[in-house]
Parts: C-alpha cells; structure tokens; sequence
C-alpha cells in the first residue's frame, strides 16, 4: 500500500468522521471502514492511529457500533492491532476498547431481542432464524506462512475465492493472513 494516497485517504476519512451527521454516510458504503481495518495492519504508526481514532469516531452511537461490527474484516483487524505489541500500549489498549464496545452492542440487542419478544412469537423467531442459518455467514482467519508477495495473494485469493461456500477474501501480505467470509453449512 502506497504510505502516502493511505494517510491521505485516512485524514479525509478522519476530517469526514469529526462531523456526526457524516458518520451514518461513512458507515453505509462499507468500503470506508473496511480500509480503515485494512490500514490497522500496517506498519505505519501514525496511519493506524489515525485509522483507529476514525474507527472510534464512527462508534459514536449504538446503531453505528452494530453497523461497524458487522462490516467484513473490522473484527479481526481490531483483535490483530489489539494483539500487537509494537504498536504500544496506548494503540493496544484502544483498539481492545474499541473492539469490546462493538462486542457489547451486538450482545446487548441480541439480550434485548430476546427479553422484549414476548413469549407466544418466539417460535416464530426461532423458526425465521433456523431459515437463515442456512444463509449466514461467518468469518475465518487463517495465518499462512509464505504469504510474501503480491503474486503469492494473488494466487491465494484466486484459489481460495474458487471453494464452495466462500464469499469473499481479503489477503494481508504484511500480516500474513487471510480472512474470509464463508456461508455456514
């Protein structure tokens, strides 16, 4: 990744997200959060702190913390950079704060689903969710050794995109990991 068209894309993304009435507009086009997870995994300090500082912006609300939480790669790149020593303290300790606050929201609407649903509809419930267990998906990260360069992710994308069930991938060459969003079987 060029270090330079990434800060810059970061600082706009950053100046975007001090205003609230932006943050909603940022979260629906997923690709915002997305290469803002993506940055997280460089070895640049200021661009994952920014990254990270703009990913907190965006949590601002309930609503925002289940959308962010949801969008693909966000949860592995927080648990990664929470994980990463180099990065200090400070970085560690927010993106772990970060990742936590997102974790919180989607259990606490889950806990609230299930105490406000009275009682004679939760059959309907479990029956709607059982239709779309087959429709999920869930994510897996995989640490592959010999992920070196951009032809070794070309090649592993390509070939990973080919198994059944998979939807979609995203390769790190730095962190030589892939995460991908599978259909659940």
């Amino acid at each position: 990744m060029d270090m330079s068209n990434a800060l810059e894309a970061v600082q706009s993304f950053h100046s975007l997200a001090k205003d609230a009435i932006n943050r909603g507009t940022l979260l629906k086009d997923a690709t915002c959060p997305q290469f803002l997870a993506y940055a997280l995994g460089e070895n640049n300090l200021e661009l994952v702190k920014l990254s990270l500082e703009t990913l907190t912006l965006l949590a601002d609300t309930q609503k925002h913390k289940l959308k962010l939480g949801s969008i693909f790669g966000v949860f592995p790149a927080l648990q990664a950079t929470a994980e990463k020593e180099e990065l200090g303290e400070e970085i560690n300790n927010a993106a772990l704060s970060l990742l936590t606050d997102l974790k919180f929201a989607r259990n606490s609407k889950a806990v609230k689903v299930a105490t406000d649903t009275p009682r004679d509809t939760v059959p309907n419930i479990q029956t709607k969710n059982s239709y779309n267990n087959s429709r999920r998906s869930k994510i897996i990260t995989l640490f592959i050794k010999g992920l070196e360069t951009l032809e070794d992710r070309n090649r592993i994308e390509d070939d990973l995109i080919r198994v059944r069930g998979v939807i979609s991938i995203v390769c790190d060459v730095v962190t030589h990991r892939a995460t991908l969003r599978v259909r659940e079987h």
